[in-house]
């Protein structure tokens, strides 16, 4: 942090002088720090516009949710407890003891750490309603059904590998 006395001798420390950033702002902030050094965040969102469109964002989406609903399947169908069914890109599951059984906060907790363990896939723990959930978040364009029934396979034998420990 930097305190000045003057606001001018700050203004022409970080100001860029160009035209295109002209500001009519009363305390363009972007003249009063180094907010100039900051990536770009607009960029990958332009990048993908341009060179998608909107038909290839939105098969970019339904896809995503494809991905989604093919974990939600194959992971009830294991017996794992699917709290929602997706309706775009995340599952919010739960392990109980027994498959098919009620999920169980610690059970939960110690599968997503194995799975994390594990490397296959990267799914994270979070909260939802109360209770301990692994949470599955299909963000990659390039995940096939081969790639899901895979990271399903994974996560079924770190449940197994739980349940035996315990």
């Amino acid at each position: 942090m930097v305190i000045v006395r003057d606001h001018d001798d700050l203004y022409r420390a970080m100001a860029m002088p160009a035209p295109s950033l002209a500001t009519t702002d009363a305390r363009p902030l972007m003249h009063l720090s180094p907010h100039m050094s900051q990536r770009a965040r607009g960029v990958e969102t332009w990048a993908l516009l341009a060179a998608r469109g909107r038909t290839g964002i939105a098969e970019l989406v339904d896809h995503s949710c494809a991905m989604a609903a093919l974990f939600a399947e194959l992971l009830s169908e294991a017996g794992a407890e699917v709290l929602v069914a997706p309706s775009l890109n995340q599952v919010p599951v739960a392990f109980g003891h027994a498959p098919g059984g009620q999920g169980d906060d610690a059970v939960t907790a110690a599968v997503t750490e194995a799975i994390q363990r594990e490397g296959t896939l990267w799914a994270g723990g979070s909260v939802w309603r109360g209770r301990r959930i692994l949470r599955i978040s299909v963000s990659d364009a390039a995940t096939t059904a081969d790639d899901v029934r895979a990271s399903v396979d994974a996560i079924i034998g770190c449940w197994d590998a739980v349940r035996e420990h315990r």
